[in-house]
């Protein structure tokens, strides 16, 4: 007895019904990606606000330990400061904010490395200065040889250690204080006159401390700190004490005209903004206007709409590009004296 086998045929799909299907698919893709990208976004500032906190944080432990916050170094060439072959601290220590919390950061090892060991030090990316929106933890390589930075002081003796030639490993910093100063010719707040009077003076008499971290003294005034015993009268959740920068996107991952050193850089534009300046969001631009001129001297980050700052009492803010310069100002200094609404900010 025979046996029928009947085979069915295969069904192809036609040229029609696959252009409808990549449409769909395409279709699916432009609705998907936009919230893809709106999740991934707020993941990543909620990264970079973590940072801003683990970063104050890391302030107020050093002022447990030594009643002052942390200083912002003397300037971008100075060499670091040891004394009896330890770093210095704060308000002798040359080098700034960045170095001074590295202790404090899970990074003791490195902070402590011996002379000579600059280098390292320099070239060493801490994760928690890095914004994800804008970069990963990166390091460039071959930058310098630059002055004297890269060489170390022997604080008792003055014994400079050598240069580091043929080029150096430079990492980065996404992050800077906050403080403000008026532009030459100008009030202080030139959008916002009743930000700050005319016969408002900075503590000391200088800008340079007129936020919460504040600048070394010359010749390491010791006189010159920032402590929460009555050194921020204004209230420490109305006063910003670090927050993002500007910056051009072509200049991320290499030399640049507002990121040319590194976490150790000392009081310089690379590790502080000016809050009389209009905040930006990052873009590129063709010229290079100068420390003293916006957007390079100001706030600004790559999130869209608004950087995020952090406040002396360690919360975090989103603070608007749009925000008043006026509004920003009174934000950046920790003894104007100047009531403002927080929510202005945002």
């Amino acid at each position: 007895m025979r046996r029928s086998v009947s085979l069915r045929r295969s069904r192809a799909f036609t040229l029609i019904e696959l252009l409808v299907v990549i449409a769909i698919i395409g279709l699916l893709m432009a609705l998907l990606l936009p919230a893809i990208q709106r999740v991934r976004e707020a993941s990543n500032r909620m990264r970079c606000g973590n940072n801003l906190s683990q970063m104050a944080m890391a302030a107020h432990n050093y002022h447990n330990d030594y009643n002052l916050f942390p200083s912002a170094g003397v300037g971008w060439g100075n060499p670091r400061i040891l004394t009896n072959g330890s770093p210095a601290q704060a308000p002798f220590q040359a080098w700034g904010f960045g170095y001074q919390l590295l202790p404090y950061l899970e990074f003791d090892n490195l902070f402590r490395l011996p002379p000579g060991q600059e280098p390292t030090i320099i070239g060493t990316p801490i994760p928690v200065y890095y914004c994800p929106s804008r970069r990963r933890p990166f390091v460039r390589t071959g930058i310098g040889p630059w002055m004297n930075h890269f060489q170390w002081q022997e604080s008792t003796t003055g014994v400079m250690g050598p240069t580091v030639s043929g080029g150096q490993n430079v990492a980065a910093m996404d992050y800077v204080l906050a403080m403000a100063e008026p532009r030459t010719g100008q009030a202080i707040a030139p959008t916002d006159p009743t930000a700050l009077t005319s016969t408002y003076s900075p503590p000391y008499n200088q800008w340079t401390a007129s936020g919460i971290i504040v600048r070394s003294g010359y010749g390491y005034n010791t006189n010159i700190i920032c402590s929460l015993d009555g050194g921020v009268p204004d209230g420490t959740s109305n006063t910003v004490m670090f927050a993002e920068k500007f910056m051009r996107p072509n200049e991320y991952t290499r030399w640049g005209q507002g990121d040319q050193a590194d976490h150790t850089c000392g009081w310089d534009r690379i590790t502080r903004r000016n809050g009389n300046f209009q905040p930006m969001q990052d873009f590129n631009i063709a010229t290079w206007t100068g420390w003293s001129s916006p957007p390079d001297g100001a706030f600004g980050s790559a999130h869209p709409g608004s950087f995020n700052a952090v406040m002396g009492d360690r919360s975090v803010r989103r603070i608007r590009y749009s925000v008043n310069v006026g509004v920003l100002t009174r934000a950046c200094v920790r003894d104007d004296g100047q009531a403002f609404n927080l929510q202005n900010l945002e």
